[in-house]
């Protein structure tokens, strides 16, 4: 059987995941760099709404949140806490308590629709209208004025075949981590 994987693609919030832990071998399956712009994410990838691009990879952590635990990138829901995922795709992530430092919070999801898996441009385009539209009801301010940023986690051709239509939007402070939620944080 074929392990579904996502692929996350983090432009943006890059420099809030530099020196952050890199996921384990396990947790990874055949990560790759981001795509450039006009390629679209990969296969269950995050983008942001900018939808520029780099690698990032991080060195581990100094410590480790006891509360920090792994979770299935499938099981994600609106109100998890991630932390330290780098570009590539992924399985699992570092899932936290809110109310301790983290990286990114899950701020909406929703399904895409269709029978074949359209491109990965189109999963890309469809995921950042999808986000960006919810963006404001959530952190209470129209993402141009905000100083906050957001990406997504996308299926993947290989996903989309096993039934994967979820795309989970994340936002997070591109500058460092957040205590608590962004919701209704209006910056």
């Amino acid at each position: 059987m074929t392990e579904l994987t996502r692929l996350i693609a983090r432009p943006i919030l890059v420099a809030a995941l530099l020196g952050l832990a890199v996921l384990s071998a396990e947790a990874l399956t055949g990560c790759s760099a981001l795509p450039s712009a006009s390629q679209g994410p990969g296969p269950h990838s995050v983008s942001t709404a900018a939808g520029s691009s780099s690698s990032a990879t991080g060195s581990p952590t100094p410590s480790v949140d006891p509360s920090e635990h792994s979770q299935d990138v499938f099981s994600l829901s609106v109100g998890d806490c991630v932390n330290g995922t780098s570009a590539g795709t992924v399985t699992d992530v570092p899932t936290v308590d809110c109310a301790a430092p983290h990286d990114l919070e899950v701020f909406y999801d929703f399904d895409l629709t269709g029978d074949a898996y359209p491109g990965d441009s189109a999963v890309s385009d469809q995921a950042k209208s999808g986000c960006g539209a919810q963006f404001q009801s959530f952190v209470g301010i129209a993402y141009d004025s905000s100083a906050l940023d957001y990406t997504e986690y996308t299926p993947t051709a290989d996903s989309w075949q096993g039934g994967d239509r979820t795309v989970s939007c994340v936002v997070g402070e591109p500058n460092g981590k957040t205590t608590g939620t962004l919701a209704g944080a209006a910056r």
